[in-house]
């Protein structure tokens, strides 16, 4: 199973991914900030095109595994230096596929 384009996450929603039982997690990209407009955005209020590389943060808590789920808002993504003024509305755009494999834990490694 692949998603295709960008899959994008408004605050107040959650990013479920589930790959089943012989697929892994694989995170292509990640973008958090306010990137376009959009599903998640209807006005800029002049800030429109602020946006981190949140890659290694998704890939932290989802890559490799069979199942994900990251909620909005996240601590860990609104701390990303995206440059957008902090009361104005981040997402969360990502794409990801599954891959067959199994999880393997990163941990004592």
């Amino acid at each position: 199973m692949r998603c295709t384009g960008w899959l994008d996450v408004c605050k107040w929603q959650a990013f479920e991914a589930d790959c089943g039982q012989d697929s892994v997690i694989i995170i292509d990209r990640a973008l958090f900030g306010r990137m376009r407009l959009g599903s998640c955005l209807a006005e800029s209020f002049g800030h429109v095109g602020c946006v981190a590389d949140v890659q290694p943060l998704l890939e932290r808590h989802c890559a490799g595994r069979h199942q994900c789920r990251l909620e909005l808002p996240n601590v860990e993504l609104d701390r990303s230096p995206h440059g957008c003024p902090p009361d104005l509305l981040s997402y969360l755009e990502l794409e990801y596929h599954c891959q067959l494999g199994e999880f393997t834990s990163r941990l004592g490694t």
